[in-house]
């Protein structure tokens, strides 16, 4: 059986704006999130480096939001963050793997410390421990330019990023009817079911036996 996988992402020509260029990385974003997500498809079956670009645009997006305390609190995935700091080395961008590369240690080390801040009511406090990681993104913008211009100008040397002419302006809607179902997206989903409701069993089982080791022992006195 032939392998479905999706070898191009094809774009209109009006979603080429160079004066917008984080639009482009958004949708392109959106369109390997749905892909991954909701067609049922894996990172083998997407173009090269697309779902690597996913993770650093994750990390790209929560850093507009809130700078590097934002990607710590609201993304806290190790896993997605080395595939980001990948794809930056292949991007041949070693300032800015290098950064991400030091918020990742610091973010593994100090965990604990930064929930104890958050745990005391202390997080301004927790805050400004990311503050030199945002300080020296911005020593990367003013140097570089903009880092959603220079994943832009990435996404647009891509072969498998076409321009069609025929391609309605990304939308949600557009996004999800260009993307055929995986043949195994059920399957897959039904998988993934398992594997959850057996890690929630695993934990639901850890989480009692804690509380009958505290018992016992509370007896005991």
């Amino acid at each position: 059986m032939e392998i479905a996988r999706i070898a191009e992402i094809r774009v209109s020509p009006t979603d080429l704006d160079e004066s917008t260029p984080y639009a482009l990385c958004n949708w392109i974003e959106l369109f390997v999130g749905t892909a991954l997500n909701e067609a049922g498809y894996i990172a083998a079956e997407l173009p090269e480096d697309a779902a690597d670009f996913l993770d650093l645009m994750r990390y790209y997006g929560e850093w507009c939001n809130g700078g590097h305390q934002a990607c710590n609190g609201n993304i806290n995935d190790v896993d997605s963050w080395r595939r980001a700091s990948r794809l930056l080395g292949r991007m041949n961008l070693q300032d800015r793997q290098e950064l991400l590369n030091a918020f990742i240690e610091f973010s593994i080390v100090n965990e604990d410390r930064v929930n104890d801040l958050y745990a005391n009511d202390e997080a301004q406090a927790a805050r400004r421990l990311f503050d030199p990681f945002d300080d020296r993104f911005w020593e990367l913008e003013r140097r570089d330019g903009s880092f959603d211009a220079i994943l832009y100008h990435w996404l647009v040397a891509r072969p498998w990023l076409v321009v069609d002419p025929a391609m309605p302006p990304f939308s949600m809607q557009a996004i999800r009817a260009s993307i055929p179902a995986h043949p195994s997206a059920q399957d897959r989903r039904d998988k993934e079911m398992r594997r959850r409701a057996a890690e929630n069993h695993g934990s639901n089982l850890a989480t009692l036996q804690r509380l009958r080791d505290h018992l016992i022992g509370r007896n005991k006195t």
